[in-house]
């Protein structure tokens, strides 16, 4: 989603474009045009699909009676596209309540996006009776909850009935911060009035009527009530305000300029003037009430501070000041908000405390901004100081802060930029390019560090009107910095992490012929470690390099993401870009609680955690090679805890230690429960280390309870215990696919089962018999992995993966040898071919469906495909099918059915439809080639801990430990996989010889500045050997010079090359494809054995980061 914070906000809220012409229709034609869209809607949203609207039949289907839910979005938004299939189930399961679903492509209409205030993607609002009257849906996206949230907006109580009493009124208001009072005297007139007081409530109240402004009526009112509300002479009907600010008004009174009918909109208008005080707290919810009115002239008077004296006199002065309709008065404390915004004005926190003005301008460049502290030397933050301040304002006296940054035109370019002994750097921007508007407070600080510097010069240039024949723009913003002597090859800003002041700061001094700090400040960011102050002394934490902040979605909730990588000094400290913490161009943003990865479209991935405050941003260090080395406490305690955390602190860092979890003797049954060490800083409010212990000899953690509840003695009524046993999902991958697939297609699996018992849950009860049995997801044995080599014996989950995390997620699961031994046999009651698009044409042949399960067809072979082929099965004199298992199993399985079932796309919660269908009867069903539908997202599968249930059996994790001590003595290493055999045998011809995989390893190996190389390669020896000789590092095999161990099982020699070593223990930074052969390349960082790793490497990195690069 692309998110506007208060750093953009002068431009979010900037409605200058002009606005597009109308054409006249007849009014015959319009009145044809109204009765029939209006019949189209009616029936459109009785049809539960997805409406296309556009400018010119929005108003009316809108208009229809109800409400109308409509998706505004642009056709190159990832969130967009991702919401597809939630918005269609939101469309199909609002039908019943005839609620229109609809969506507007915004980028093909945005003047009608601008009008309905569209400033991000998606955005969904719910249209109540018209256009006029909606109200923006924040919460989760999914089906299911959109569409219970819409519908639930058709029973609220909008408007409540209050008593006339003032007294009562007056305790009703107090329990929110400003409330609505309609007040009645019974005409027509009034009843007029409660209609536009329900339209009123709904659009004030997303989350539910009365969330956040209240909404009552009083329907007879006495005139004692309105002296008891402070006026005894107002006319009724009409509506007061009442709110609870200092120095103000408790009670505002409103009245129609003409009809109540059409108050609507300017009563929302006075309310949203009123419901603040007259010093607005800034933050992300009260902005939309300071930064709409920014029109040339009219400017913000802002305090950034926290002394409360101040504060309560300003306020005061914002009072006597309310006629002055050009100033609006806001205070901003050190958070996020406020920090972004004292960016847009040129501040940093380090400004802190200053009283500003900003003025705005006919453009953001014609912005002026100034600030008390700059009028006059010694000058003080006081109520008379900021009085005299507004009031020069008012009279032109003041001085504003000149802009640092230099713009430029096609016609001065040469004399600015070129024809001259500076270096200078150029921003070349769109207006209205987001991420322009994002740089733009990050560049001016940049202005700023260099207006002392004579040799650098930071200019700006719109390149939507003005070009010169260097600047040449791929994407916007571009930066380009024109160095002294070589201005005919202006080099390009290229940011390995993000466009923030220090990112641009590092850029330029890295490229710059001038001298580095003439005449001007020192360089901000990391210092050389000559000149890095001394260490801190005991009990206080080093200081890092400042960072900057930006808005910050709420899916990240409040705080700063700051790069945190070991592996990677230059950005530790540094912030990352909206792009990066939304997920898009390429990035993905994976978090665990406060810590993160991030990945890059080119394949790196960096460690990132998120700080509550800026006060809070300071990365002490870990010793050096310590982590890895120092083992967590066996079974710990507080006590010992203490001791681990000392031992992985720096000599001057004093960390403070924590217990979590539970203990060994108290058998913990999934890995969170897991006892652990965690550290924090002296303050305890970053968490610097953690590592989870192994419980040494103790039990298998249970599995979840699978029966029901027990009777009391004496209850002939109870039938607990009476046929509770469970149900079984199973599950294969079609054959030919290899471990990596078939893993990931097992958390797929989870979440089907987790969603199927979350509905009998909430249909059950406690109730666990019959239809009402829960289901247990059965892991089908690892039989003929290709690659692998192996044959068609059953190997179990187990050999590759610790049981008890496998077994500790939230879905109830077991091995297929246990599923054998609880039912008597390889064999299921059905097994079902799945079917997503051919039959949607037939839905009147197919029966039992529900939802997005279309329904079971005449006959298996109705599945066939142009890609899949009909399920194979012999009878056995038993009656039953047999069929193939997984990898071709010994023994196969036999089903008492065979079918064939139709899903609508390729959606698992088209699976979960079809399981909830099943009669008592059916106690088992085989999903065959599961791997054909997608997946959940990732946070989905996260929730119940599946990824993360996928950790290595402690053997293989033990021997690779042993494996990376004894080959790299604790330093990084690059880790290649390279699969070299089956390509021979597909195309000999093709498949280059080692130089290309040389050559690559070479660029990245320099590229990273490290020495060491480890290849997991199925290459005969002379391969292997060119390659020590080609590469220009030391390059180590898995073999028994460096302590090697053959396993028992192809499988997990395999595993242990091209997962543990190299991926799992990996932080991945190129994927190059070597010439035709497949060779993944990662970084090696550092991991305690005793820390759990998932085998997602997200996941794995994840956990690894969280105990170890801090």
């Amino acid at each position: 989603m692309f998110s506007q914070g208060p750093s953009k906000a002068s431009q979010a809220f900037r409605k200058r474009g002009r606005r597009e012409s109308w054409f006249v229709i007849s009014r015959w034609r319009i009145g044809q045009l109204v009765f029939s869209s209006r019949l189209l809607f009616v029936e459109a949203a009785a049809s539960g699909t997805v409406q296309d609207l556009a400018t010119g039949n929005f108003s009316e289907a809108v208009s229809r009676p109800g409400l109308s839910f409509v998706e505004f979005y642009a056709p190159w938004c990832g969130h967009c596209k991702k919401l597809v299939p939630e918005w269609e189930r939101t469309a199909e399961l609002c039908q019943e309540a005839d609620i229109l679903v609809a969506k507007v492509d915004a980028i093909a209409h945005k003047s009608l996006a601008q009008e309905h205030e569209v400033q991000s993607f998606p955005t969904l609002r719910l249209y109540k009776g018209g256009p006029k009257v909606s109200v923006k849906y924040e919460g989760p996206r999914t089906g299911d909850k959109m569409a219970e949230w819409a519908k639930g907006k058709l029973t609220e109580q909008l408007v409540e009935r209050l008593g006339a009493s003032a007294d009562g009124i007056l305790s009703w208001a107090s329990k929110k911060p400003v409330a609505v009072v309609g007040l009645l005297d019974g005409i027509l007139e009034s009843s007029m009035l409660d209609e536009v007081l329900e339209d009123v409530s709904f659009a004030l109240n997303p989350k539910g009527a009365g969330g956040e402004v209240a909404v009552g009526i009083v329907e007879s009112t006495p005139t004692a009530l309105l002296q008891g509300l402070g006026s005894g002479n107002q006319k009724l009907p009409c509506v007061a305000l009442l709110r609870n600010f200092d120095f103000e008004e408790k009670v505002l009174f409103f009245q129609a300029e003409q009809s109540w009918k059409q108050s609507f909109e300017s009563m929302m208008s006075w309310i949203a003037k009123k419901r603040v005080p007259a010093l607005i707290p800034g933050s992300e919810q009260t902005e939309k009430f300071f930064l709409q009115e920014i029109d040339p002239g009219n400017g913000l008077v802002l305090y950034f501070g926290e002394d409360d004296k101040l504060r309560r006199d300003l306020h005061e002065l914002a009072v006597a000041s309310s006629k002055e309709k050009r100033l609006k008065w806001v205070h901003l404390k050190s958070n996020t908000f406020g920090d972004s915004l004292a960016k847009s004005v040129g501040m940093s926190k380090a400004d802190f405390p200053e009283v500003a003005i900003w003025e705005f301008g006919e453009t953001e460049e014609e912005d002026k901004v100034y600030r008390l502290s700059q009028q006059s030397s010694g000058a003080t933050f006081s109520r008379s100081s900021v009085e005299d301040f507004v009031k020069f304002w008012r009279q032109g006296r003041l001085s504003a802060e000149k802009d640092p940054v230099k713009t430029v035109t096609s016609d001065t370019f040469d004399s600015v930029v070129i024809n001259n002994q500076k270096d200078v750097l150029v921003e070349l921007y769109a207006p209205w390019c987001g991420h322009c508007k994002a740089l733009a407070p990050e560049y001016k600080l940049v202005a700023q560090h260099y207006a002392k510097d004579e040799d650098v010069e930071i200019v700006k240039m719109d390149a939507t009107k003005h070009k010169h024949p260097s600047a040449e723009i791929k994407s916007y913003p571009t930066l380009k910095l024109y160095a002294k002597g070589k201005k005919d090859t202006p080099i390009d800003g290229e940011f390995k992490s993000t466009r923030t002041k220090d990112g641009i700061l590092e850029f330029v001094e890295k490229h710059r012929a001038s001298k580095s700090g003439k005449g001007g400040k020192k360089k901000d960011g990391p210092q050389p470690e000559s000149a890095k102050p001394p260490p801190s002394s005991p009990g206080t934490v080093p200081t890092a390099p400042s960072v900057s902040s930006s808005p910050k979605p709420q899916t990240t909730q409040d705080g700063f993401w700051v790069f945190d990588d070991n592996m990677d000094p230059n950005t530790q400290g540094q912030e990352l870009s909206e792009d990066m913490i939304h997920s898009l161009n390429g990035y993905t943003l994976v978090q665990v609680g406060d810590l993160g990865l991030l990945l890059s479209a080119d394949g790196s991935t960096r460690a990132v955690r998120r700080f509550r405050s800026l006060a809070e941003v300071k990365l002490p260090k870990t010793k050096e090679g310590t982590s890895g080395s120092f083992p967590c406490p066996t079974d710990p305690g507080i006590e010992s805890c203490k001791v681990w955390c000392q031992g992985v602190a720096s000599d001057s860092t004093q960390l403070h230690a924590t217990f979590a979890g539970k203990s060994c003797s108290e058998q913990p049954q999934s890995i969170s429960d897991q006892p652990a060490c965690t550290c924090y800083d002296s303050e305890y409010k970053v968490q610097l280390a953690m590592c989870i212990a192994p419980c040494k000899g103790g039990k298998e953690p249970k599995l979840p309870k699978l029966q029901g509840e027990t009777c009391k003695a004496g209850d002939g009524k109870c039938s607990a215990g009476e046929n509770t046993s469970p149900r079984f999902v199973l599950y294969d991958t079609k054959y030919g696919e290899g471990f990596n697939l078939q893993r990931e297609v097992y958390p797929r699996a989870g979440w089907v089962v987790a969603e199927v018992n979350k509905a009998l849950d909430a249909k059950c009860g406690a109730k666990l018999d019959g239809e009402c049995a829960r289901f247990v997801l059965v892991l089908p044995p690892w039989c003929q992995v290709v690659h692998w080599w192996t044959g068609p014996d059953h190997v179990y989950w187990r050999t590759f993966f610790d049981s008890k995390a496998l077994k500790g997620s939230k879905v109830p699961v077991i091995e297929f040898d246990e599923y054998v031994e609880i039912v008597k046999g390889q064999k299921v009651d059905m097994a079902v071919s799945l079917e997503t698009d051919n039959l949607k044409s037939q839905k009147e042949t197919l029966k039992n469906g529900r939802g997005k399960f279309l329904g079971f067809a005449k006959s298996v072979s109705d599945c066939k495909t142009k890609y899949v082929k009909p399920l194979e099965f012999q009878k056995l004199p038993s009656g039953d099918l047999q069929i193939v298992y997984a990898g071709h199993c010994d023994g196969a399985i036999a089903t008492k059915e065979l079918k064939c079932a139709a899903l609508d796309g390729p959606w698992p919660e088209g699976v979960v439809d079809l399981i909830l269908t099943l009669k008592p009867k059916i106690q088992s069903i085989l999903l065959k080639n599961y791997d054909y539908l997608l997946a959940p997202d990732n946070e989905k599968l996260d929730a119940l801990g599946l990824r993360e249930s996928m950790l290595f059996a402690p053997d293989l994790r033990d021997v690779a430990e042993r494996f990376i001590q004894n080959a790299f003595k604790g330093n990084k290493y690059l880790a290649a996989h390279c699969r070299r055999t089956d390509f021979l045998r597909a195309r000999e011809k093709t498949t280059p010889d080692v130089s290309n995989i040389a050559m690559k390893l070479n660029e990245v190996l320099e590229q990273e500045g490290i020495q060491q190389v480890f290849i997991a390669t199925d290459a005969q020896d002379d391969l292997r050997s060119e390659l020590q000789k080609q590469v220009k590092a030391s390059v180590v095999f898995y073999d028994s010079a460096n302590g090697a161990i053959k396993f028992d099982h192809k499988g997990k020699q395999a595993l242990e090359l091209t997962s543990y070593l190299c991926k799992e223990q990996a932080d991945a930074i190129k994927m190059p494809t070597l010439g035709g052969a497949e060779c993944m390349v990662w970084r090696r960082f550092h991991c305690s054995k005793s820390a759990p790793m998932a085998t997602g490497r997200i996941q794995r990195a994840a956990k690894c980061r969280h105990s170890w690069q801090l």
